[in-house]
């Protein structure tokens, strides 16, 4: 709420940043000013398009991950399939398979939820809760002719790339290696993002 107040709906670019008249949006205008609905403050943000996930982590000092550098933080340096490890999801360990219904209150899950299906570094929620947009354009065979460290993704294209699955995801849509790709002005009930910082 307090990016959005300081910063408004719309980058400088003209993109915009936030659907806040979308019925799934949890954060609003009030009083005349953005807040956050309650019992929301400890949820992820959605409804947030790639340039409202990337402004808002420019604004905390911060940056969205590459796609390499989410896969590692989910995946450790043991291949693991999840980031709990190599077991089949179960609601102990992630948020998940919920399908098409959505009622916040009722899907999304507290960001600190799920103290078992930590990452090996210690992150929650990296398979599961929302999707998370990275800071990549997507390549179908990018990491064909990658480098093989650091990749940061291809320069340009259509698409902007998101990991870990959401809470509508089956399974095989939590996997630490999944990929998925979208325009990167969509803003939805079951995309999110995190920060990360070098």
């Amino acid at each position: 709420a307090a990016f959005l107040e300081a910063k408004g709906l719309r980058s400088a670019r003209g993109e915009r940043l936030y659907d806040d008249d979308d019925g799934d949006a949890r954060i609003h205008r009030r009083d005349g000013r953005f807040q956050a609905d309650a019992g929301a403050e400890d949820h992820p943000v959605v409804e947030a398009s790639w340039a409202g996930a990337r402004e808002y982590c420019a604004w905390r000092g911060k940056r969205l991950p590459t796609e390499a550098e989410w896969e590692k933080a989910a995946r450790g340096v043991d291949g693991r399939l999840y980031p709990w490890g190599n077991q089949v999801p179960t609601s102990d360990v992630a948020n998940f398979a919920l399908g098409a219904r959505f009622s916040y209150s009722q899907v999304l899950m507290p960001v600190q939820s799920y103290e078992s299906g930590k990452s090996p570094y210690g992150l929650y929620q990296m398979a599961g809760n929302v999707g998370e947009w990275v800071s990549d354009w997507y390549g179908a065979n990018y990491y064909e002719q990658s480098p093989e460290a650091n990749p940061s993704g291809p320069e340009q294209g259509q698409f902007k790339v998101l990991r870990g699955g959401s809470w509508s995801d089956l399974p095989k849509y939590l996997l630490t290696y999944g990929r998925f790709k979208l325009p990167p002005e969509t803003r939805n009930s079951y995309i999110g993002f995190r920060c990360a910082k070098s």
